[in-house]
């Protein structure tokens, strides 16, 4: 289970991280909260700390989300002819 940092996500994904964060708010997708070593304790609650995500979870929300996309499409050309 690969980690990684949401910014490291939409460079590899090309997806803004509005969207990805908007996915975990829907419960799509999860967001972890990795306290990095320089932060005290007490900060972690305030949340500070680095947001990353399951690389292959996140796979496999971006694969579901592109059949969706393309199934509605596939609908609306349909309903249109």
């Amino acid at each position: 289970m690969a980690q990684i940092s949401l910014d490291q996500a939409v460079r590899q994904k090309g997806i803004p991280r509005q969207t990805l964060e908007a996915w975990a708010e829907k419960g799509l997708l999860t967001l972890h909260t990795c306290r990095q070593p320089s932060v005290p304790p007490s900060a972690e609650d305030s949340g500070a700390g680095e947001k990353v995500v399951d690389e292959e979870e996140l796979d496999r929300v971006v694969e579901s989300v592109g059949w969706l996309t393309l199934s509605g499409q596939g609908w609306e050309e349909t309903e249109e002819e």
